[in-house]
């Protein structure tokens, strides 16, 4: 490489640098020539390194401004347009126009050439200037030690990229093509208006143009938009010169002409499709038409005679519009096929679309053979006609008399018979309907009057009545028969629809003629509608979730039927024939209790419920740091809801309804009733044992009353007992029900009523001895009694027995004795 070979030849250079020394260190001089110094030595060396470096930096900076010439716009060599340094592509991205490469990644190579040129000199090594040269010091004396030197005097590269005039260049060749830019993305903007080819969405495109309703000359103009692109594109030039840049279209052109391939393509597709259909449309209308034309015409037989006239009166109608069909035809076809290529049309289509005109031709000489062939025959047909009619009018007579003795409108009949009696004569007279039709056209192509059937036409109404009765009729019982075997566990989901087709079938039934108001299929189909409306809201009301076994126990009590509503198999059936509508009231009242009962079991669980979560809220006692008292403000909160419980309950079980819950409503009454007497009870016995826990369990009295404390610490024992396992459960019913707090609460309270009563007797007889006790309360006597031992505690306490002294100091050595009075009031 470039690098590799100046390495070489700087390590020659030097290494020819220090033979030069040499010999001249070794040329013999005459003994009055000072011999050359080391100093002078170094200077030689340093002058060709200085040299060295020249020579680097100036074939670095001729190499950068060559580059820097080369991608400058004011390039002057031959004074022409300068030669392009870099090829680049224009390419479609699906957004936009863009090239390849990009100029920052143009810029990005330049700014690396840059870098190369420079790093060339990175592995040159600088010369050794201020170390003798090995060869050099062996001719001086070998016996004394070169000069040394301070090692490694680095890279060249070191000093010429410190260089002011590189580092301008440098700079300048970073943004070098950065000017380029610019006018590249001007020259991009010239291929903005093809941009619709690559953005615009050729369906939503498609849509907008036939929503416009074109023409077909309008059509032919699109897609030859589309064509000329590619002649606009054709006189692109294959490339365009910025700067150092050379753009090159061609790739961007074939892109371009496949985009407008596809938009007329897809353009033409369309027009193509509807071409075809046109084409099939005419061509099947001839096929059909002919077919029509070639019909058999018998003796007698009007209606094939009148389809044939009526066919031959179509063709000579349609011939004077005809070409209004072909003309456009042809003129789509004419568009496609400069635009199409022939693979796009299969051979059928070719054959259909050259074969049209003649197969139209050839139906018009049909015609006119066939129009000939029936003129001779017309005076036959003519008399046929006037016999047939005459031997028709006699039928009809026939019809109506036997419609008169046995037909649907004979009074008596059920109107299940008159159902199969109306769909038979209807049958019948739909024959001799069509045959009037048939004849009516006949007279008009012989140019007889027409015949009149009164009888025919009367029946005709009839009928219509008639059918308007029975049609309702027989889809009332149809769809209630199929409601019938649904079953009862899909009912519920059902009746909405049926509500509102028995709605329906109502309102149906309210606007018939008021001549059909009075046959016996009107009131059986008005019965059996009102008889379904009335018992439809009792389905409804059974089929709620409130509605339970024992429910469905006093509707077959009511009704006496055996309805087995557990069986899978239960239909609607067996309740619509246990006739619910004659117990419509009674229905109802189990229904309505059905739901009451409902929300009394809902509160019943909600109260269960309720009490199996509430609990205790346990708390210690002075001193004692287990729980040993119940939370009084906990207390106080259960007993107002248990007493609101209890009213609830009481008021529910006085209701009628909550019959099928007595048993479980008095066992809850009778359990948060025990409970509320025991947590009165037991919040009583604690506060006694409060009050009296700190008198006997230490102080001056315990020890005056013996007996009673020795009472109360076994009192104490089965408190604290009852209370610790009260503190595990936590639960209000669990512990109110618990046998031994039951069992001790009794027991605990009798004693506990002894030490009260003995203590009051104590605090009486020490009232008596010092009567102004009696200005203080129990609890005051009490502390003052049980601290005796310590005046000091008690000095809070003298204002309450003497109106005059508050506080006093005792003797230090004999402590009940009172020596000062330090505080007087009054």
């Amino acid at each position: 490489s470039t690098t590799d070979f100046l390495v070489a030849k700087n390590t020659e250079i030097e290494n020819a640098v220090n033979d030069m020394l040499g010999m001249i260190v070794g040329f013999e001089l005459e003994p009055h020539v000072p011999a050359v110094t080391e100093s002078e030595i170094i200077k030689v060396k340093a002058h060709y390194n200085w040299s060295m470096y020249q020579a680097l930096l100036n074939a670095t900076r001729t190499s950068l401004r060559a580059m820097k010439l080369r991608l400058s716009s004011n390039y002057q060599e031959g004074r022409g347009a300068p030669p392009a340094f870099f090829e680049v592509d224009l390419q479609l991205d699906g957004i936009g126009v863009r090239l390849v490469p990009s100029v920052e990644e143009i810029q990005a190579a330049i700014n690396g050439g840059a870098v190369a040129v420079l790093k060339c000199s990175k592995m040159i090594e600088a010369w050794d200037t201020v170390t003798i040269p090995k060869n050099v010091q062996l001719i001086l004396d070998a016996n004394l030690p070169p000069v040394q030197g301070t090692g490694s005097q680095g890279t060249f590269y070191d000093r010429i990229a410190q260089d002011r005039e590189i580092l301008k260049v440098v700079l300048l060749l970073t943004g070098s093509i950065q000017s380029a830019k610019n006018q590249c993305n001007n020259y991009l903007t010239t291929f903005g208006d093809y941009e619709w080819c690559w953005k615009d969405d050729i369906g939503k495109k498609y849509e907008e143009f036939q929503a416009s309703d074109p023409s077909l000359d309008e059509f032919e103009s699109k897609l030859k938009s589309f064509s000329k692109i590619d002649d606009k594109v054709e006189h692109l030039t294959g490339q365009h010169q910025i700067s150092a840049l050379m753009l090159k279209t061609g790739s961007l052109a074939e892109s371009l002409k496949e985009l407008a391939h596809k938009w007329r393509a897809a353009f033409a597709k369309q027009l193509h499709k509807d071409a075809y259909v046109k084409l099939e449309t005419v061509s099947e209308m001839v096929k059909n038409t002919r077919k029509k034309l070639l019909r058999e015409v018998g003796s007698g037989d009007i209606d094939a005679l009148a389809y044939v006239m009526q066919t031959l009166q179509e063709v000579y109608a349609k011939q004077s519009e005809i070409e209004l069909d072909f003309i456009p035809i042809e003129h789509m076809y004419r568009i496609l096929d400069e635009h199409l290529p022939a693979t796009a049309f299969d051979k059928e289509e070719q054959d259909t679309r050259s074969m049209l005109k003649k197969n139209w031709t050839d139906l018009l000489a049909e015609s006119e053979e066939r129009q000939s062939e029936l003129s001779v025959k017309q005076i036959q047909y003519k008399k046929d006609l006037i016999k047939t009619v005459n031997l028709f009018k006699k039928d009809v007579a026939r019809f109506r008399a036997e419609y008169e003795r046995s037909g649907p409108m004979v009074r008596g009949i059920p109107p299940r018979e008159a159902v199969e009696r109306l769909k038979r004569f209807k049958e019948e007279f739909d024959v001799r309907d069509r045959k009037q039709e048939i004849y009516f056209i006949g007279e008009d192509l012989f140019g007889v009057p027409h015949q009149q059937y009164p009888a025919l036409n009367q029946t005709r109404q009839e009928l219509g009545y008639l059918s308007q009765l029975y049609d309702l009729y027989v889809i009332v019982l149809q769809t209630i028969g199929e409601w019938r075997e649904y079953l009862w566990t899909d009912v519920p989901e059902q009746m909405e629809t049926m509500q509102k087709m028995i709605d329906t079938f109502a309102g149906r039934c309210k606007k018939m003629p008021k001549q059909l108001r009075e046959w016996p299929a009107y009131n059986e189909l008005k019965k059996e509608i009102e008889d379904f409306q009335e018992v439809l809201p009792l389905l409804l009301e059974l089929g709620k979730p409130s509605i339970m076994p024992r429910h469905w126990q006093q509707v077959m009590d009511i009704t006496g039927k055996d309805l087995p509503i557990d069986n899978e198999n239960f239909k609607l059936q067996s309740l619509i024939d246990a006739q619910l509508n004659e117990f419509t009231d009674e229905i109802s009242d189990i229904c309505e209790g059905a739901d009451k009962q409902l929300i009394i079991e809902g509160k019943i669980k909600e109260i269960s419920g309720m009490w199996e979560g509430m609990f205790f809220d346990f708390g210690t006692w002075k001193s004692r740091d287990y729980p040993c008292v119940l939370s009084g403000g906990k207390v106080g909160e259960t007993q107002e809801i248990l007493e609101e419980t209890m009213m609830n309950l009481n008021t529910m079980n006085a209701q009628r309804h909550s019959i099928p819950f007595k048993e479980e409503l008095n066992a809850l009454l009778t359990t948060l009733s025990d409970t509320g007497d025991t947590i009165e009870r037991w919040f009583k016995v604690q506060q006694m044992w409060t009050s009296l826990e700190s008198v006997f369990t230490g102080g001056d009295i315990a020890k005056q009353m013996p007996m009673e404390a020795k009472k109360f610490q076994q009192i104490d024992k089965d408190w604290i007992k009852i209370m610790q396992k009260s503190a595990e459960t936590k639960l209000v019913v669990p512990c109110c029900q618990n046998d031994m707090l039951k069992n001790m609460l009794p027991v605990l309270s009798e004693g506990l009523e002894k030490c009260q009563k003995s203590l009051e007797s104590y605090l009486e007889g020490k009232r008596n001895k010092f009567p102004r006790f009696y200005f203080t309360s129990d609890p005051v006597l009490l502390k003052i009694l049980s601290q005796g031992s310590d005046p000091e505690s008690i000095q809070e306490d003298f204002e309450k027995l003497f109106d005059a002294i508050n506080r006093v100091t005792f003797d230090k050595v004999d402590r009940k004795k009172i020596i000062k009075i330090q505080e007087t009031q009054g």
